[in-house]
Order: C-alpha cells, then structure tokens, then sequence
C-alpha cells in the first residue's frame, strides 16, 4: 500500500490514486498551494453556500465528479479549510484516525491471506514469503567447497537462477500479482565425458643385479658331485703267443699221390691243434714234411699222429712246451690317460646339469662353469687288472658348477615401481598415476663376473590424473542444475581435463540434474 499524498485533500482536489500530483507536494506546506490538474471538472456558475449543511460549498450546480469523471452520487466537496464554522475540525479528525485505522486492519488482513495463498503448492502445506518482482528460484543443492589439490583453481560460485517473472498490471501501482515460477528444464540424467590431462613420463635403464648389493638381487648356484663313472672302456686286450713246428706226412695210398693244403690237425692227447702251412704233393706210398701252426695259447710238450684230417694221409711229430694264452687288461695309465679322464669329464658334467636343471631359475648372466678334480679319478676295476677273456672298465671322478642369474621378471617389476614413482611425482605432486607403461620383454645382459652383471631395461609410461570417485563426485557437486553451456565452460577450466575435450549428454532437459549422483563420467 503506498502512502497516498492526496488524503488529507477533498475528493475535488485529489488527483488519479498512484499517479503524481500535478505540482510538487511540499511537506507542511498550504495543501492549496498546487494548482488543479487539468482534469478537474468544477461545477459551472455554482454559488458559494456557507449555510450548507455541508459546511460551506456549491448551493447548486452538477454533481461532482472524480478525476476519473464517475459521479459520485449526492456528495459535494466539502469547503476549503478554515471556512468551516468553529469547532468542525473535531468530526473530520476523528473519522480520518478511524479511517486510517481500518485501513491498517484491512491492509493487513489482506497481507496475510494473501501470502498464505502465494505459499502453499497443490498438496503442500509448507508456506514460504514471497516477493514483488523478479523471483529468485533456488538450484536446491548444497553448496559445495571442493578440496583443491596444489595448483589448481576454484571453480566460480555458483548464485541462484533467476527467472524472469511477470510485472503488475498497468495503472494498478499498489498491487502485484503472485508471481508464477518458470520451472527450470533439469535433465533426468548426465553424462560428462572428457579427457584427462597426460604427461610422459621415463625412468633410466641401466640396472645392477648381483648376489649382494644390487638393484636386482642375483643367485648364484654351486652343485658338485663326487665320483661320477665315465662311459665303459674295453679293457686292453694282449693277443697272446702260438708255435709253428713241423709234422711228417705219410700217404698210404698206393696207387696215386694225395695233396695237402690247410686242414687242421689235432695232437694225441687232444689238447692242441695245429692248423698246416702251404700245400704239400705227397707220392703213392712217400711222405714229406709240412710246417704246423698252433693257436695263440700256452701248452706243454705233446705228440701228433693224425689219421683223420684227409684219407690215407698221416700227420706225425712233436711239438715243445711253450706258447701263451691271450689276455685282456686295465691298462695302467687309465685315471691320467686324457682319453679317460675327457670321458669322465664328459659323465661328471653331464650329472652336474641335471642338478643345475632342476635348481636354476631365472635368466642366466654368468656360467655354467664347470670344473673337474683330475687327481680324484679312480679306475674301475683297478688298473693293471687281467683277464682270460674280454671286460671293460670305467672312470670316475669329482667337479662342480657355477652359474649365476637374475630374475627378469623382478628387473620389469622395478622398472613399473620406478616409473609409478615418476608418476606420482609429476607436480602437482600426487595429482599423476601411472595410466600406461612400456617395459622392455627381455632385458639385456652388459659386462658380467660371477657375482653380478650390469642389465639394461627400458621402460618408459604415461602418466595420468587422478580421477577417482571423490573427485568426480565434488565436481559432481560444482556442475549440478547448471545449464550445459555453464557446466562446459566450468569443467575446461578444471585442471587435470584437457581443455576442449569435455561434452555433455543430456537425458530429458537442457540443464544438469540437480541430484548429482544422476551425473556419471566418462573419463579417457
């Protein structure tokens, strides 16, 4: 309700409700003092009556009328002030004070019905005050405040979307209409995908593995045997010592010569035979000699008279003691001879990879190496040992190994933690992990000794921003019931997205949902 400048004047005085007087008011100045507007209408040629009932005004003429020319029935003005006879003043006082009194009780009976109406929504007994003018609609989200990480700038604060609402109706100053909300077009769902921001990141590649004090550790692994038996060697064989003697043939026939040539003759007893030498032509009823080889054996003195070896022919004589058996022995060189010993080697190596095959792992820097203790050989049987008939014999001995290795799985491992470390440390520290890595296959062996090698392994990764759970969730938060233009704007300024890779899909409604968990990220 506005304070009204016209009430203290008579309705013929009094310009349109709301509309400014047509001279300037001067506070506890002549209300008289202003001129009339323009639009008054005075009744013509009415003579003033200071015996009126009214006090003092127009005894004839057309009814007054109001500024907005409508009648207003029966009334007259009444006269200026100070034309009243003594004691007037009193009535028009009193009926002002209750007039404005009334005009406060209705003024806020009216205030109240009318908020309450202005609050209440359809099924909703919550009441709230309500404004003239433009209407500030609340975003209902909380505001958050999003721990930045070293480095990284603040988003803008978000303020409340205003919406436009409508204006009183003309010539109408003292009333406005209850404003209607324009409900804001939230979506039902979002989808935020960008890119996040990336850096590269290498490590060196030369490592040490060694038994003791390495990057990579080293094992080192020292089998021996003892005694191990070379392959079976025939023993040497010694051919032994025959007799050649000779016999007289006699050919009974008498009535050809007979030819011997290569038969084999047995002495006596049995024990001996002879194998003739050459080819011999015997004449009917002569005989001849002919030279008789033994095998190599040892036998004593023994007599020949065979009949048997070709018909009619006789082989007759003696033989002396003498001869020697063959023999079969170890020779006496066999634990020096190379021959044996290489063999023994060869067994003793042989034996020491199987242990190293079932023990090693890992990949090899240095060995196998083997070694052999020729002073342990020993042969088997014995050396100078002889036999009637043929035998082998062995050799045996003592050696170890060395072969060292690392783990080169281990070695890819280190380099994944030393780039993961790399990562973590891009500035802002703690703000990178490691999203990407490429390790060697196989690392490469330098100069090595027994204990240690010098390995090189590249490896080389990309490292990316953090974008977990609590960080999607805060800019969640930041971006929640903003339009999709703002929301774009906002996150390509974030630090960790790569600025211009952010887009937005909207399900149901152009600006994000106001419930940030119905915002789910796509990060790549």
């Amino acid at each position: 309700m506005y304070d009204d400048p016209n009430f203290d004047l008579p309705s013929a005085r009094k310009t349109p409700s709301g509309d400014p007087p047509s001279a300037p008011f001067i506070p506890g100045g002549n209300p008289w003092s202003a001129p009339l507007t323009p639009d008054h209408r005075p009744p013509p040629s009415a003579p003033y009556d200071p015996s009126s009932s009214q006090w003092g005004g127009y005894a004839a003429g057309d009814p007054l009328s109001t500024p907005y020319n409508t009648p207003l029935g029966g009334n007259v003005p009444p006269p200026p002030p100070g034309r009243a006879p003594q004691g007037g003043q009193a009535p028009r006082k009193r009926r002002r004070l209750a007039a404005i009194l009334l005009s406060i009780f209705f003024i806020g009976l009216l205030g109240t019905i009318t908020g309450y109406l202005l609050t209440r929504g359809t099924g909703d007994s919550t009441t709230a005050t309500t404004t003239t003018g433009p209407v500030a609609v609340a975003t209902d989200k909380p505001t958050v405040t999003p721990t930045l990480k070293p480095g990284q700038t603040p988003l803008p604060t978000k303020v409340p979307t205003a919406t436009p609402q409508p204006t009183a109706p003309p010539n109408q100053p003292t009333y406005t209409p209850v404003p209607t909300s324009t409900p804001v077009p939230y979506a039902s769902r979002a989808v935020v995908s960008f890119k996040r921001s990336t850096k590269g990141v290498s490590v060196g590649s030369t490592l040490t593995a060694a038994t003791s004090g390495g990057t990579v550790s080293a094992t080192q692994y020292t089998p021996s045997v003892t005694q191990v038996a070379s392959a079976a060697f025939d023993a040497n064989q010694n051919p032994g010592q025959s007799i050649t003697f000779t016999l007289t043939v006699y050919n009974h026939s008498t009535t050809s010569s007979i030819t011997s040539s290569g038969v084999q003759v047995q002495s006596t007893d049995g024990l001996v035979t002879c194998v003739v030498q050459g080819s011999v032509t015997i004449p009917k009823g002569g005989n001849a000699t002919q030279q008789c080889t033994t095998p190599a054996q040892h036998f004593n003195a023994a007599s020949w008279d065979d009949t048997t070896a070709i018909k009619n022919l006789e082989y007759k004589g003696s033989s002396p003691a003498g001869g020697q058996d063959p023999s079969w022995n170890v020779p006496a060189d066999c634990a020096t001879n190379s021959t044996y010993l290489s063999a023994a080697h060869t067994a003793a190596q042989a034996a020491l990879q199987t242990k190293l095959n079932g023990m090693v792992s890992g990949q090899t820097f240095y060995g196998p190496q083997f070694s052999f203790t020729d002073g342990s050989a020993t042969c088997s049987p014995v050396a100078g040992t002889t036999e009637s008939s043929d035998f082998s014999f062995t050799v045996a001995i003592n050696g170890s190994a060395v072969q060292t290795t690392f783990n080169p799985t281990q070695v890819k491992s280190y380099q994944q933690t030393q780039l993961q470390n790399a990562a973590a440390n891009v500035a802002p520290a703690g703000s990178y992990t490691l999203i990407g890595s490429a390790v060697c296959g196989t690392p490469s062996v330098g100069a090595t000794t027994s204990t240690s090698a010098t390995i090189t392994c590249t490896a080389s990764g990309t490292a990316g921003w953090i974008w977990n759970s609590s960080n999607e969730n805060t800019i969640a938060n930041l971006i929640n019931g903003e339009s999709k233009g703002s929301a774009l704007a906002a996150l390509n300024s974030v630090q960790g997205i790569v600025a211009g890779s952010v887009s937005i899909s909207l399900t149901g409604g152009s600006y994000l949902p106001v419930n940030a968990s119905a915002i789910s990220f796509s990060i790549s």
